[in-house]
């Protein structure tokens, strides 16, 4: 029975490989050297569905006649009216109507279609494609707009409801569900307003999917340096390192985990104003000739540190990050930055006590309720992810090398017993002290009467006579 299964599946795959060879060229999916924007690969979409999947409005072609959608064009007919009326009140370019303006638009996008089309590696119908892409560019932009209004935005019923406005921006960022950034930016120009660019807008928009939120501006100014195709590839910039990474052919090396690098004497320290991305290995030199100073109390910057920025864990991390590595899977193959982290990150965390320890160091902030669920879902990621090559090699043969050594382990436990914090730190070192005072006392009395009793032997053993 076993044998005959196997040559069933065997002749499956067979017929398989034959079709996938002898496919003609007018069947093979087209993709240009601009496409940018993808359906998500099957493998991955498997996993999770649910995750690249619109639930409230489709942008773009590879959606658009969802059912499921259809209520939400109906408020994109109502934003490009209220557009309409927005464009009317603009004294910006008082020589042009808002019909004018929304004309020289939609032949902006007639002008461009091809290179519009092309930037979508996926079939679609062309039939209302220019009518969709400007639908969908007006509902955008008059969102945007919208959010910086608080009146407007008070007034508004999909703005108003934070369940609605919450999806709606996890929609936006979604990889199947995109418009080219350089249609909205032409759109922006339209609208006349000066004092900021649309790239600052949508930065603004999804600053909280930012891990330097703190520090936008900074970040504003890296991300003026790359091209931002769209809105899930400007999300991508917000991790993006500082530094240059040197990406290495894949290792075969496997990191040690967090509690196994922790027992090796490897201290883990959040750095919340670094990018997400940043992970940087700090020892003393000396140690590798005096590490027993790591174990001393209150002399912790001996310590070989591992410094991560915060990762944080909450309803939203799996949508985003799934959206990225897919970007990063299908257009960013040799440069797949978000892809490495998260495969050190599985390898840093394999068990709940790894959670456990990285959340006590503040490196994962958890918000998923349970360190299970915050396990699950770091294993989970990476799950059918390939990457050509790693960025993080030198640092996990640093870190192995450093918990391979036998006299660091040691080190590193005998921190972990003695001197793991401040009390048990003080009844050790009074410990040692009371230790250390016997012994001299019981060496002082010993050395004493020796002496004496040395003294008195002496002039009987060599004859002596005191008169």
């Amino acid at each position: 029975m076993a044998n005959h299964t196997n040559t069933a599946a065997s002749t499956e795959n067979e017929h398989l490989m034959e079709h996938i060879i002898n496919i003609s060229e007018d069947e093979q999916p087209l993709l240009w050297p601009e496409s940018c924007i993808y359906k998500v690969p099957c493998d991955l979409r498997n996993i999770n569905e649910a995750a690249y999947t619109p639930r409230l409005i489709s942008i773009g072609p590879i959606h658009h006649g969802d059912k499921k959608l259809k209520p939400m064009e109906r408020q994109k007919k109502i934003y490009h009216h209220e557009f309409h009326k927005r464009l009317k009140e603009n004294h910006y370019y008082s020589s042009e109507t808002a019909e004018m303006k929304l004309t020289k638009f939609r032949r902006f996008i007639e002008e461009n279609q091809d290179e519009i089309a092309h930037r979508y590696a996926a079939e679609f119908k062309k039939e209302g494609f220019v009518e969709m892409i400007e639908l969908d560019a007006v509902f955008i932009m008059e969102l945007f707009l919208r959010i910086t209004e608080t009146n407007k935005c008070q007034r508004d019923y999909m703005l108003s409801k934070p369940w609605l406005r919450k999806g709606i921006q996890l929609d936006l960022l979604l990889l199947e569900n995109q418009i080219p950034f350089f249609i909205l930016k032409e759109l922006y120009e339209v609208v006349g307003k000066k004092h900021s660019t649309f790239l600052e807008i949508a930065c603004q928009y999804f600053a909280n999917f930012n891990p330097l939120r703190e520090s936008s501006n900074e970040s504003i100014k890296l991300i003026k340096e790359f091209e931002v195709r769209h809105f899930t590839d400007l999300v991508r910039c917000f991790y993006l390192p500082n530094t240059d990474l040197n990406f290495e052919s894949e290792t075969s090396d496997v990191l040690y985990c967090a509690t196994k690098l922790n027992e090796g004497g490897v201290v883990f320290k959040a750095m919340p104003d670094k990018p997400l991305l940043d992970i940087t290995f700090k020892k003393k030199w000396f140690l590798n000739w005096l590490p027993f100073l790591s174990c001393l109390p209150f002399i912790k910057c001996f310590n070989a540190h591992l410094e991560l920025s915060p990762f944080r864990v909450d309803s939203t991390t799996e949508c985003v990050l799934r959206n990225l590595i897919a970007l990063e899977q299908c257009h960013y193959p040799s440069n797949a930055y978000i892809c490495n982290y998260l495969l050190l990150m599985d390898h840093l965390v394999n068990t709940v006590t790894d959670v456990d320890l990285l959340v006590d160091k503040k490196v994962i902030v958890n918000q998923l309720g349970s360190h299970k669920q915050g396990t699950m879902l770091v294993n989970s990621l990476c799950e059918h992810v390939v990457v050509s090559n790693f960025c993080y090699a030198e640092r996990i043969r640093q870190l192995n090398e450093h918990c391979d050594q036998f006299w660091n382990r040691n080190m590193a436990a005998l921190n972990s017993i003695y001197f793991r914090d401040l009390w048990r730190s003080t009844s050790t070192v009074v410990a040692l002290i009371i230790i250390l005072a016997t012994m001299y006392n019981f060496l002082r009395n010993f050395l004493r009467d020796y002496n004496r009793d040395f003294n008195w032997r002496v002039p009987e053993i060599f004859n002596i006579s005191y008169s």
